[in-house]
């Protein structure tokens, strides 16, 4: 309120909120990625929605990073104050919006399996933990992957609309929240070896990267195998197999 904002605190999820949207220029999400996520959902039936900022209070907050949203709050009130704006463009997988990134693969499988309890108290090392696990009866499913009349086949793919993955990763350079497109990686094969590449690539230089594996723009995706198989979006469990993905044709603005 020092800064001239009439602010007021409010529970995204109870029911009463979609009233309160109507009466606000700006929502700030104090969150992580499941958290804006979520938001996004609900802004996205809305005519004129106001425009968004998220705190970073998440476990891994990968808009915010891309964003550099700060996490000191009289920093982050100065930036949200001098308005200045972004255009992003989010995606939407099986009715679901996609704010950082999505994935099929050993990864999705080791996020199903994560210990909300244990991510409570060590946040995303929960998620190292639980892809260890998998080490020893390593999953894998043949995929198909068809991204804009294209059609790939693989053991794992990835959905990146942001810059970074599970961190300050970075899988795809070419992958942006102001871009109208999704950056796609497919692995052909998804075995251990392959997995200790992409860790490599992402965290050290591309040159680790699979001259095999399959890097491309596209605007809509449709991903076919196991049907029920489990979808991560943006950190969480929210969908299954089979997938039809797109961007959304309008961007959202952020502060």
């Amino acid at each position: 309120m020092r800064a001239g904002w009439d602010a007021r605190i409010a529970n995204g999820y109870n029911a009463d909120f979609d009233g309160i949207i109507d009466q606000c220029d700006h929502i700030c999400v104090v969150g992580g990625d499941g958290s804006l996520r979520d938001m996004a959902e609900k802004l996205s039936h809305c005519k004129n929605a106001p425009s968004l900022s998220i705190y970073p209070a998440g476990t891994i907050n990968l808009v915010a990073r891309e964003a550099q949203y700060p996490a000191s709050i009289t920093k982050f009130v100065a930036r949200i104050t001098a308005a200045q704006h972004r255009q992003h463009y989010h995606g939407s997988a099986n009715g679901k919006a996609i704010v950082a990134c999505a994935s099929v693969g050993p990864d999705s499988k080791a996020v199903a399996q994560v210990s909300e309890r244990l991510k409570r108290h060590i946040g995303r090392f929960a998620y190292a933990i639980s892809f260890g696990r998998l080490l020893w009866q390593w999953p894998r499913n043949r995929l198909q992957v068809t991204a804009d009349g294209k059609i790939f086949h693989g053991e794992a793919v990835y959905i990146l609309k942001g810059h970074f993955f599970a961190g300050p990763w970075v899988i795809d350079p070419n992958a942006c929240l102001t871009q109208p497109r999704f950056r796609i990686l497919v692995m052909p094969t998804a075995r251990r070896r392959d997995y200790l590449r992409l860790a490599l690539s992402a965290a050290i230089h591309p040159i680790f990267a699979d001259k095999a594996w399959h890097f491309a723009p596209a605007k809509d995706i449709k991903i076919e195998g196991q049907s029920g198989l489990e979808v991560q979006i943006d950190g969480d469990i929210a969908a299954t197999l089979p997938l039809t993905a797109r961007i959304m044709p309008v961007a959202v603005d952020y502060c």
